[in-house]
């Protein structure tokens, strides 16, 4: 979105502006599952809930000033949001495939 699509590319971005956001959050709802003590989920999915929430919140703030300042360009802003969480989860990937001892 940050080079001014046109208008026939939309749609498809869209979709997988839809997509990635659906991957992202049934993954951090998998991984409240998979991690929380017993008896705990509830809390944790709270947790998640608030975290969210409030990322959201401030990453608006931040979208609103950076598209006054920026225009289509402050896209690239929240792309580069998108690919630092992309490398947490690689990294978080990568150290839970090996083993205990290289740990």
């Amino acid at each position: 979105m940050a080079f001014d699509p046109p208008l026939a590319a939309l749609p498809g971005l869209q979709c997988l502006h839809a997509l990635s956001f659906g991957a992202t959050h049934l993954g951090a709802v998998q991984f409240v599952a998979r991690t929380a003590p017993p008896g705990r989920a509830a809390s944790a999915q709270g947790l998640l809930a608030l975290a969210n929430g409030t990322l959201m919140a401030a990453s608006i703030a931040v979208a609103g000033q950076a598209y006054a300042a920026w225009g289509a360009a402050a896209y690239a802003l929240m792309a580069l949001l998108a690919a630092a969480g992309g490398a947490i989860v690689l990294t978080t990937l990568l150290r839970q495939r090996r083993p205990r001892s290289a740990r």
